[in-house]
């Protein structure tokens, strides 16, 4: 018989996705408006109008950025501790989008948030937590420079799939939104 182990960081995850959506939802009968969080059709017109070496050069920008604050927050304050705050602030953060995109676009909404968020931030997340089973950051050595190696190709990954694949999948969608 298999035994299901349950992890409490991931739970973690599930909880605050859950709270936050619950309170969004309670600020949301008190007629609160949350539109400033949506991504809205608008943002899908000005991202298709862009070149795409624009695009992947804002990209890459971004997301060095977001990488080298990952570092620093795993450096700063232990992998363990910040690993959890991230993960944690993610469920929050999608339970939020999540729920501001159906409150006020419906079943549209999702769409247009599946397009700006799957597959990258997938491959994106199976990055971190890469780093964050092998610990390459806490104390790296030299034999580990080919797992910071395939860190970097997993990242890359999630980079040109956010810049081919998302805008694949926002022109394709745009076009029976607009009809």
């Amino acid at each position: 018989m298999y035994v299901i182990k349950g992890n409490t960081q991931y739970g973690f995850v599930l909880m605050s996705a859950v709270f936050v959506s619950v309170i969004f939802n309670l600020f949301i009968r008190r007629e609160y408006d949350f539109s400033y969080i949506l991504i809205d059709i608008n943002d899908m017109v000005s991202i298709l109008s862009r070149k795409k070496t624009d695009i992947f050069c804002s990209v890459i920008i971004n997301r060095i950025k977001q990488v080298f604050f990952i570092l620093l927050m795993f450096n700063a304050i232990g992998s363990s501790r910040a690993y959890s705050i991230f993960m944690i602030a993610g469920g929050g953060l999608v339970g939020l989008i999540v729920s501001a995109q159906l409150h006020y676009l419906g079943i549209t909404g999702l769409m247009i948030m599946a397009g700006f968020v799957l597959p990258h931030y997938i491959i994106y997340y199976l990055g971190i937590v890469y780093c964050y089973r092998l610990k390459l950051f806490d104390n790296a050595k030299e034999s580990d420079i080919k797992n910071i190696l395939s860190v970097c190709v997993i990242f890359t990954l999630g980079i040109i799939l956010e810049c081919f694949s998302s805008t694949f999948f926002l022109k394709f969608f745009y076009q029976y939104m607009v009809n």
